[in-house]
């Protein structure tokens, strides 16, 4: 696994742990609204040295998603998936053709 797509932050624990079992050159990119609650998560991603791995976007998720995919970023290998309720079908639907390998 080299590429991660998290949506939905908030205080960046499982972003941790996705970025520290990333190899050095992967890459998570994680999208949340609130720039206050990932300020505690950018804290202990430095802390652990993994701050690099992670691309932390703020701003909504189905707006860097739908960036993401016009920008040719398709064939993601994995997903986590915490919140978002309110839109979780269109992030379902942006998330499954990024993961899918183009030919």
């Amino acid at each position: 696994m080299r590429r991660a797509l998290e949506i939905g932050v908030f205080t960046g624990y499982s972003a941790l742990t996705v970025a520290l079992a990333l190899p050095d050159d992967g890459r998570l990119i994680a999208c949340d609204v609130s720039e206050e609650w990932t300020s505690i998560g950018r804290r202990y991603w430095q802390e652990a040295g993994v701050d690099g791995k992670i691309d932390l976007r703020i701003g909504p998720a189905l707006r860097h998603l739908e960036a993401l995919l016009a920008d040719g970023q398709a064939g993601a290998s994995t997903l986590s998936y915490r919140r978002g309720q309110a839109h979780y079908d269109a992030y379902y639907e942006r998330a499954l053709l990024l993961l899918r390998r183009t030919a």
